[in-house]
């Protein structure tokens, strides 16, 4: 199991208190989100399943519906490796240890009859027995169109072509004994292509690499839902008005967090509740800085108490939710 002495996920980009102007400023830094998938933790070895049906069906277009059975094969080939590779770069945002080393697999179907259906629960259990794995992620089918479109301008002199890729896939996280999947993924989504060149036209990006590429960020897109990811945020920090929140500002500038802490903390329990209030609030944040959400979150609901609002309600729920978020995390990074 992974252990960290300090488990402070937040990492500041980037402060930015400006001048004592405003009554409020911003302050951004990154947290770290939980994956959409949480493994069980007896997850130890993740297995990559194609089982999408290698069929013209795949593929709406007129043209690409005719390809003989060779050209077919090598599109097919070119598209699924496509997706691996993009799934491969995207789980590796975050390392983990489990994920480290996927075994890559392929029990491809010949047709389209029931490709919306899930792998049955006895392949999941045969095949994790046969290579030794805990989990297997399937990818069921994929499905693309594309529309081509030609724009001439006169007066530049410039011919523009646009790409529209439309993909449908769909994958399944599958864990043996379970009856359903531990999650199901039905992906949709449009991607746009646009190149330009002047006349006489010399080159635009093929057909190919826009399904080369529109398949691979798809796959990175999925890839990333497996891990737990960096995000960045921003918190309103109570800056002006009260001479003493300008103050603290001032030190806060200046990089002195502690001289700042020492002020707010003076304030608590002041008798002009809003200035109590906003002294609480700021001290939250810088909680939820180091990475305490449980201190963050009381001096949240202090702040509550003593001056009820929007903004410092919004936050107080915004600390509950990353206060259950972190346990999620936890579990992935198979922290103890």
């Amino acid at each position: 199991m992974l252990k960290l002495r300090n488990t402070a996920f937040p990492i500041i980009l980037l402060l930015l208190f400006g001048s004592c102007v405003g009554t409020q400023s911003l302050i951004s830094f990154e947290i770290l989100e939980p994956a959409v998938i949480t493994y069980p933790e007896n997850v130890q070895k993740v297995g990559y399943l194609n089982r999408s049906p290698r069929t013209h069906d795949s593929f709406v277009n007129e043209e690409l519906f005719t390809l003989n059975n060779t050209d077919l094969y090598i599109l097919d080939t070119i598209i699924c490796n496509s997706i691996k590779r993009g799934f491969e770069d995207g789980k590796n945002e975050y390392a983990l240890s489990f994920l480290d080393s996927i075994s890559y697999l392929v029990l491809r179907r010949n047709d389209t009859i029931g490709m919306n259906s899930n792998i049955s629960v006895n392949d999941v259990i045969n095949i994790c027995d046969q290579f030794g794995l805990n989990a297997i992620i399937s990818m069921d089918y994929y499905n693309l169109h594309f529309g081509e479109y030609i724009y001439l301008e006169f007066d530049k002199g410039q011919y523009e072509k646009a790409y529209v890729l439309y993909l449908n896939m769909k994958w399944t996280v599958n864990i043996p004994g379970r009856v359903m999947p531990l999650k199901e993924f039905n992906y949709i989504d449009t991607l746009y292509f646009v190149t330009q060149d002047t006349l006489p036209v010399t080159k635009y990006i093929s057909p190919l690499e826009v399904m080369r590429n529109g398949t691979y960020e798809v796959g990175y897109a999925f890839g990333k839902w497996n891990v737990p990811g960096w995000n960045e945020i921003s918190r309103v920090v109570y800056i002006g008005r009260e001479y003493e929140l300008r103050s603290a500002t001032k030190y806060t500038d200046e990089g002195d967090w502690d001289s700042a802490l020492k002020i707010w903390n003076e304030h608590l329990k002041s008798e002009d509740k809003r200035l109590a209030a906003k002294s609480a609030h700021n001290l939250a944040v810088y909680y939820e800085i180091e990475d305490d959400l449980i201190q963050a979150l009381d001096y949240s609901k202090r702040a509550n108490e003593l001056w009820p609002s929007p903004r410092i309600e919004f936050y107080k729920q915004e600390l509950e939710i990353r206060l259950l978020n972190k346990k999620d995390i936890m579990m992935q990074l198979r922290i103890e």
